[in-house]
This record gives C-alpha cells, sequence and structure tokens, in this order.
C-alpha cells in the first residue's frame, strides 16, 4: 500500500482511507456478496433535517456514513458524546436559514440516525487545535464507555429517558487486567443492542508522538486479547467488581469502578468498535468440515505418519551403531597401550582420535587422517610430537579395517630429509650463541665509550640483555623510540641513547634488518629542529597588525605604494599562525592573474565602492610584504598597487571576461550545490519578560543538502538540531518567507554561500493554511483528485472554509465533499463565512451553522467541537 512505516501516522485517518480503499478494490467485483462487502458490514444511514421556526416546513438530506465522530470535550459518556452529535442546534442571527418559503430564518438543525450497520465504529475526536502553539492537543479526559450500547434511544435524532442496570469492565491504557460480570439489560429489542468487541487505545501526550494498542475480543472464546506492535497476549480476567485497575500516577490516586457502571473508565481510548448483537453467530458444537479442507488435512497427517516411520527407523540404525560402536571401543581400549619396552607401534592423530571417541567418526563415517602430523615428505613430524599418540599394531588394524584413511605411521616412518635439517639448524643456532656471546664481551667493552659512530637507544640496549631468545628480536625496529616521524634522531639526552662503535652496529644490523640507522654526524632532525624556529616566527607573525587586522579586515584606501596577496591565503595563514601545524602555507601570486591574457583577476577599484567587503585580494603595505616575501613561501611575481589621491589606482589592467567568466562560474555552482551545509541563522526570543525580551542568534550548519531537495527535508533537519517540528518553523531567505515543503530549494535560488533565517513561530493566526497534512494522500490509500471549482470549499462537519486545492478539511480531516455538495461563494459571502468559522472557532459555547446561499438544496454544515 505504499504507506511510509517510519513516519508517525493518524490510526482514524489511516482506518477512514483504508475502508475506502478497500471498498473501490471490492467494487469491481461481479459478485454480490463480495462487491457490498464493506458497505453492507459498516455502512449506516442518517438525516440531515432542518426545520424552519416560521413555518416549521423541515428540510431532509439523505446522507450515509461508514464512523461516527464524537466531540469528547466537556462530556463523561459516550451516551453524552452522541447526545451531542443528534443534538438540536439553532440556527439564529449571521447564521440563520434561508428557507423556501420564508426567506432569512431562524430554524433548529439536528441529525437523525436512521440507519445502522453491522458494525458500528466511533471515533473519538481526542485531539483539538490549540491556536496558540498551532499544533493539535491531547484531551486526556476520562471518557465512560459502556459494555453493550443501546442504540434504540438514538434513533430517529431525540434520545429518549430510560433506566437500566449496568455492570463494568474497566480497561486500564497500561495495564493488562479486564474486570467483567454480566450484563442486565433492560431493552429486549436486539436490533438495536450493540456489544463492544474492540478499542483501540492512545498512550502519549500529543498527536504527533504516542503509541496505539488495541484491546480486541474474541468472541468464540470470550476473551479478551490485548495487540501491543508484534506482542500479542491474553488480558487477564478479574472476577471482582472493585478490583482498582485504572491508576493516575500523576496524582496519585486510585480510581475504583462501582458496581453499577455499567462503563470501562479509560483517557487515552481513541477508537471504539461495536458488534450488533443480533448478527452475533453461536459457535457451532459439530461444524462440517469442507472437502479440500479435509484432504488437505489428511495429506498432513500422511506426510506426519511416515515421517514418523522415517525417524523410528532412522533411530534404530542409529542404536544399532552405537552398541557396535560401544563392542569397538572395549576391544581398542583393550589393545591400544603399547606395552612398557616394546619398539613397534603406530602413531595416529590426536584430532582424530577424539572424534572417534565423541562418535563423530562413526557418524559421519570420517576415515584416518594423519596429514596433521606428516612432515613435508610424508613422514613423522617431529615436531608435532605434542599431536599424537602410540597405539598398537592390533589397534590400528582395526580402525583401518572399520575407517580406513592413513597414512600408516610406524614407528620406522621417521624422515631422515626432516632430520638432517633440524641437525643443521641446531648447528646455526650453536654458532649464533657464540656469536652472542662475543657480542655481549663488545656491549661490556663498551658500556662506558663516550664517543663512537652511531646512536642506539638505551631501552633496547637493557631489553637485549635480559632475553635468551635472540631469535625473536630479530624483528625488532631498534631505535624506534628515538626517532621523530622524519626517521631521524629526535634527542641526543645520554638518559635515552648511547654512542656505540661501528662494529657493534654493523652486528646488530645483521641480526635485525629493520634497524633504524642514525649516524652521529647527521645529528638531530632538521625538520623538527625548526619547529623552534617554526615557534618564534609564529609569535612574531600574531604581532604584526595585518594578522590583528584579518577578522574585520578593511582595504587601505590612503594614497601610497601596496601590494596584492589572495585574501584566502591570508585567512589559511592566520589559521597556520593559531593552530600547530608546522607546514607554511604557500602563497601563489599567480591564482590572482588570468592564465590567458596574464592580467589581474580583479578591479582594484572595488576598495572604493565598500573597504570592508572581503574579496579574492588584500592589499598590505611594503614592510608587511617584505615580511612576507622573506620569512614565507612566495611563489610568482609581486603585483603592484599604488592608491593615487582622488580615488584613483595605478596597476596593471584587470581581465573583464575572465573575471566575469569567473563570476558567472561560481553563481552557477553555489546555486547548482551537492551534499553541502547551508548556514542557518537561528533567531530565538530569549525567556525573559516581553518588555525586556531579547534574541539571540546562533548560526547551525545543516546538510548535507542539494538544490534539487525539497525544503521539507530542510526543515527536518533543522527539527534535529532545534527540536522545532516543521510547523513551529519560519524559514526566510533574503527576507522571503520560503512557504512551500514540497517546493525544491533551487525554486528561491538558494545560494550555498548565503545565510538563510530560522525564527520560531510564537503566535498562530486564525487557520489561514496554505499547506495541508495530507497523511495518506501520496499513498495507494488516497489521492488527491482536485478539480476545478470555485475558490474555497466549506467542511461538512466542522464548517471550516477549505483552500479548493485540499481534499480533506484541515481542522477535522473530512473528506471533501462530492461535486453536488460543492457550495460556490461569492466575495462578499466568503467574507462573512471566514469571519463566522473564526468566532465559531474561538468560541466555547454549543456551535452553530452559517448559511450560505446555493442554489442546490443546503449542506449540512454541522459544527463540531475538536
Amino acid at each position: 500500500m505504499e504507506v511510509e512505516t517510519g513516519v508517525q501516522q493518524d490510526a482514524q485517518e489511516f482506518y477512514k482511507y483504508f475502508i475506502t480503499h478497500v471498498e473501490e478494490i471490492f467494487s469491481s467485483s461481479s459478485l454480490p456478496h463480495v462487491k457490498n462487502l464493506i458497505s453492507g458490514q459498516f455502512r449506516g444511514k442518517s438525516q440531515y433535517i432542518t426545520t424552519c421556526a416560521k413555518c416549521k416546513k423541515s428540510s431532509i438530506r439523505d446522507s450515509s456514513f461508514y464512523e461516527i465522530d464524537l466531540n469528547i470535550q466537556g462530556h463523561s459518556s459516550l451516551e453524552s458524546c452522541i447526545d451531542e452529535y443528534i443534538g438540536i442546534e439553532s440556527l439564529d442571527g449571521n447564521n440563520q436559514y434561508r428557507c423556501t418559503d420564508c426567506e432569512l430564518q431562524n430554524a433548529d438543525r439536528r441529525i437523525s440516525l436512521v440507519e445502522l450497520p453491522q458494525v458500528l465504529n466511533f471515533q473519538l475526536l481526542r485531539f483539538c487545535y490549540d491556536i496558540k502553539t498551532g499544533t493539535r492537543r491531547k484531551i486526556s479526559k476520562l471518557l465512560n464507555v459502556p459494555i453493550v450500547l443501546d442504540m434504540k434511544p438514538f434513533m430517529g435524532g431525540s434520545r429518549k429517558k430510560f433506566s437500566r442496570k449496568r455492570s463494568f469492565i474497566d480497561i486500564d491504557d497500561d495495564k493488562e487486567v479486564l474486570t467483567e460480570i454480566d450484563v442486565e439489560q433492560k431493552s429486549t429489542d436486539e436490533e438495536y443492542l450493540y456489544d463492544l468487541s474492540a478499542v483501540l487505545i492512545h498512550i502519549g501526550s500529543s498527536s504527533s508522538e504516542g503509541h496505539y494498542i488495541a484491546h480486541i475480543k474474541d468472541w468464540d472464546n470470550n476473551k479478551w486479547w490485548k495487540f501491543n506492535d508484534e506482542e500479542v497476549k491474553e488480558l487477564e480476567i478479574s472476577s471482582s467488581i472493585y478490583t482498582p485497575s485504572l491508576k493516575d500516577t500523576s496524582r496519585k490516586k486510585i480510581i475504583y469502578p462501582t458496581p453499577t457502571s455499567g462503563y470501562f473508565k479509560s483517557s487515552g481510548c481513541y477508537m471504539l468498535s461495536y458488534r450488533k448483537r443480533s448478527t452475533h453467530v453461536p459457535k457451532e458444537d459439530n461444524p462440517v468440515i469442507p472437502k479440500n479442507v479435509l484432504e488437505k488435512v489428511e495429506k498432513l497427517n500422511f506426510k506426519l505418519t511416515e515421517g514418523h516411520k522415517q525417524s523410528v527407523k532412522k533411530i534404530s540404525i542409529l542404536k544399532d551403531s552405537l552398541d557396535s560402536l560401544k563392542k569397538s571401543y572395549n576391544i581398542i581400549w583393550d589393545l591400544a597401550p603399547v606395552p612398557e619396552g616394546q619398539e613397534e607401534c603406530y602413531w595416529i592423530s590426536t584430532d582424530w582420535l577424539r572424534d572417534w571417541i565423541s562418535g563423530k567418526c562413526v557418524l559421519d563415517s570420517i576415515p584416518i587422517n594423519n596429514s596433521d602430523i606428516t612432515c613435508a615428505h610424508g613422514n613423522i613430524d617431529f615436531n608435532e610430537t605434542t599431536s599424537m599418540k602410540r597405539i598398537t599394531k592390533e589397534a590400528w588394524d582395526l580402525l583401518f579395517e572399520q575407517f580406513g584413511g592413513g597414512p600408516a605411521l610406524s614407528q620406522d616412518k621417521y624422515c631422515k630429509i626432516c632430520m638432517k635439517q633440524y641437525y643443521e639448524e641446531q648447528q646455526r643456532n650453536k654458532a649464533k650463541s657464540t656469536e652472542q656471546k662475543d657480542f655481549l664481551k663488545i656491549l661490556e667493552r663498551d658500556e662506558y665509550l663516550e664517543d663512537g659512530d652511531y646512536y642506539v637507544a638505551k631501552t633496547f640496549l637493557t631489553e637485549w640483555k635480559k632475553t635468551k631468545d635472540w631469535s625473536k628480536l630479530e624483528d625488532s625496529l631498534i631505535n624506534g623510540s628515538i626517532t621523530c616521524k622524519h626517521k631521524k634522531l629526535n634527542t641526543t639526552s645520554k638518559v635515552r641513547v648511547k654512542l656505540i662503535s661501528k662494529e657493534l652496529w654493523d652486528y646488530l644490523l645483521s641480526v635485525c634488518p629493520k634497524a633504524i640507522t642514525l649516524k652521529k654526524s647527521d645529528g638531530l632532525c632538521p625538520q623538527c629542529n625548526s619547529t623552534g624556529k617554526t615557534k618564534t616566527l609564529k609569535t612574531t607573525c600574531k604581532k604584526m597588525s595585518l594578522y590583528k587586522s584579518i577578522d574585520d579586515y578593511k582595504y587601505p584606501t590612503k594614497p601610497g605604494e601596496y601590494f596584492a596577496i589572495s585574501m584566502k591565503w591570508l585567512l589559511t595563514w592566520k589559521d597556520w599562525v593559531d593552530n600547530k601545524d608546522d607546514d607554511i602555507p604557500i602563497l601563489n601570486l599567480n591564482k590572482l592573474l588570468c592564465q590567458k591574457h596574464d592580467q589581474l583577476l580583479f578591479d582594484p577599484n572595488s576598495i572604493f565602492n565598500n573597504p570592508y567587503k572581503k574579496q579574492i585580494f588584500a592589499l598590505v603595505t611594503p614592510k608587511e610584504w617584505d615580511f612576507i616575501l622573506t620569512k614565507l613561501n612566495v611563489e610568482g611575481n609581486p603585483i603592484e598597487i599604488n592608491i593615487l589621491p582622488k580615488n584613483k589606482i595605478q596597476a596593471m589592467d584587470s581581465c573583464s571576461p575572465c573575471i566575469q567568466e569567473k563570476k558567472e562560474n561560481k553563481e552557477i555552482s553555489d546555486l547548482n550545490f551537492e551534499s553541502a551545509y547551508l548556514k542557518v541563522q537561528y533567531e530565538l526570543p530569549s525567556r525573559t519578560r516581553r518588555t525586556a525580551r531579547r534574541v539571540s542568534i546562533d548560526t547551525l550548519k545543516i546538510g548535507p543538502l542539494s538544490a534539487t531537495d525539497p525544503l521539507q527535508r530542510l526543515k527536518l533537519l533543522l527539527m534535529e538540531k532545534t527540536n522545532l517540528t516543521p510547523v513551529e518553523q519560519e524559514i526566510y531567505y533574503h527576507n522571503v518567507l520560503l512557504n512551500d515543503n514540497d517546493q525544491v530549494l533551487s525554486f528561491w535560488k538558494i545560494k550555498c554561500s548565503g545565510f538563510l533565517t530560522l525564527k520560531r513561530k510564537e503566535e498562530l493566526e486564525e487557520p489561514q493554511i496554505s499547506e495541508v497534512n495530507v497523511g495518506f494522500s501520496k499513498t495507494k490509500l488516497g489521492a488527491n483528485k482536485q478539480e476545478t471549482k470555485p475558490t474555497k470549499w466549506t467542511c461538512t462537519k466542522c464548517t471550516f472554509i477549505n483552500p479548493l486545492a485540499n481534499s480533506e478539511c484541515e481542522m477535522c480531516k473530512e473528506k471533501k465533499p462530492k461535486t453536488s455538495d460543492k457550495i460556490t461563494l461569492d466575495q462578499d459571502t466568503m467574507e462573512t463565512t471566514k469571519e463566522s468559522s473564526q468566532e465559531l472557532t474561538k468560541s466555547k459555547k454549543k456551535g452553530r451553522s452559517i448559511h450560505i446561499d446555493s442554489d442546490e438544496e443546503e449542506a449540512p454544515l454541522k459544527k463540531r467541537k475538536h
């Protein structure tokens, strides 16, 4: 259905779109019971009745509904909410009704329920529009909802007073306890009796956050189940009617249900579903199984029986194998040990023997594998003596007969080649040992040597003396602790280094080829040695007036001789002075000249227009230029610029075509940015008294963003940084408000080098909303079906005036009426209606409908509180 699962959606809105979507699919069926499935179960019929107070003539308009939206503000029970829904509202004053006989007159308007569906759904309007914050605020009010709902008193439009006994069921939003007893219902007309079958609960404080859980009743087993995402569990049943199950932890009190309440109480119930009692079909004791189902079950039973037979057969085979294995174990264990003094034997791999003991070799028929204890020549590898065992010839023959494999390694299968190599290795080690003893003598001799040819780290010499296995030091990085990143000597401290003779160093180099050679004649690292000079140079730079004036740089206008340098280099030079980087930045003056004509890429005369506006070049005095030229790295010829009296410039020619081309290229690059970070200045008023309010400004870097990204993406990234929802954000670029969330950033010609301004909406005006919360409109559940009609349309439920492009009401999410129900507004009527709509929104009294002159029959403009 192409629903974005990672985006918070409204359950009521989803239900309406889903029912519509399914009904559209079923309507194409040729089978009547399929075609009318949704309407037959969920659609009811009602009438909008308007009665003229003068002539008492009534105008009736038929309508249908799939759910009933109930206002809960100011109500404590579901019946009270239904009473308001079908209640009479007066049309008077500016909202008078235009009677066909009496013209404008006072009138009464009400809704009459004519026919109820099999499944009756109520959607509770728990969210109201808060004008101050511009958001939907949750109404966390306890509502009493009957377990059994008798709709007969509500039929025909006016409720009849009656008494009835009730039990109760208390469903907690957070607990899993239901308390229930039998219900004695006074009404006996089951045509109007509805049993509660499902409750959807919203847990959270606002419409933009929270979580949904559902409590659904299983009618066959008379049990309630809780559905919480992937977690599904049966709700615990308690028989005590005085068991407290709803706790208000914020107020530290417990709400006890009363024995005659007949309701459940909840502060989070969001949707209610009732099922008509007359439609309930009792569970059959001996149901008839369809033939196709019976055949499928028989096939599954046959498959299960055959699988069981195969398992029994396999178990029997395994049991016989284990018995055989046990017998062979007993025989081989007795034969395996080699008697003392007996030379004849066979060698076998310890790993394979371990698998044989565990039974793995028997089950998987793994042959004997002695490859891990053989040398490259196929004989016994005496270096693997810890990985082999000696067994007798009799034991070997039994194992080989049963498993095969090999190779067979008797006591005579030693390798002469490996033995010779081993002997030669021992001789070499002996010679090394002699050399090492000689080295120690030389080391003792050089211990007190004051002068030598090579430096060596004292820590290495100490480690060398202590070690016994000198071969482990062959890969040691000798002198690594006394070298810098340039592989040069970084210290001459006698605490850390020692001078040794060339003879001793040559020996070390032969033993440790990776040693770093540090000759005494080379001295300390010249690059590192210059670090001190660099620090001195940076200290001098910080004292220069050029360094101090970079942040608030102003071009000189006083007549005199100056030299042009790169502004980019000047900023880089300041960073180099402030940081620890040793590499002096190179000033390339050729970048200020065009390659084609060898002329200036800037106009020196521009400094007189705005001396504070930074350009691609900067001007320095001859003294400053001499310092840069002698102390820093410069490439290219000097660019001399003379400022003459009366704001005149004497310099080499500027290349106007190349300057214009460069400017256009930068303009295009700034407009068509990709993966860039935009600078946003965030203006947030401080939380002080209004008379002393100050605006703090913080610059944020938001990204990565491209010019083809919509404004909505920028707002979402800003929400992560500022915790301001998109509806609270006002973004400006060059004092122009960006107000179309679907429009790409390039539409406003935003440059990546420019600044955006973010402001928080302090107060929201009456809903003159230009952007619609489309919800599921871009999914298969809903489509934006726009028609060419007059300028505005009025919601039939809450009377809010919406832009024509909106497919649903911005206030209550009611869908736009069909073509026949749309109302054409002239300018005067539209302004009057707009004012009335605003009055209705602000009023806390019972709502009124507004009258709009129309050639067609009046549309039901029933006002509901939200």
